[in-house]
């Protein structure tokens, strides 16, 4: 995936205006195209950027998500909860039904049917 396409997945994706990419390492060009699947390896220094964008990301989203609702997240977490699709289906729809969510979960919502009905 090119540097383009990665941020454009993210932004449509998540809603963000990040741009990550641009913490990556220059793409690799083969006859003038950065497409090609010998130069989309990924090697070591690629996969940090990726973590750190993912860092980055994590935390442009979560900023929008109540403190309240992180913590509850991150006390199920420690106490193993998180570990089987059970708990993390109870977590999700513990979010879903709090008021707290919901201006966040609308914003989401709706801009993936933007999304969604331009694709």
């Amino acid at each position: 995936m090119t540097h383009e396409k990665y941020d454009n997945s993210v932004g449509a994706l998540l809603r963000t205006a990040l741009r990550p990419s641009s913490g990556f390492p220059s793409q690799a060009r083969s006859n003038g195209f950065t497409t090609g699947s010998a130069q989309q390896t990924v090697g070591e220094l690629q996969a940090e950027a990726y973590f750190d964008a993912a860092e980055r990301i994590a935390a442009d989203v979560v900023k929008n998500v109540p403190l309240s609702l992180q913590c509850d997240v991150a006390l199920a977490s420690a106490r193993g909860e998180l570990d089987e699709p059970a708990g993390i289906s109870a977590q999700a729809r513990r979010m879903v039904e709090d008021s707290k969510a919901r201006p966040v979960l609308m914003r989401l919502y709706s801009s993936r049917a933007r999304t969604n009905s331009t694709a």
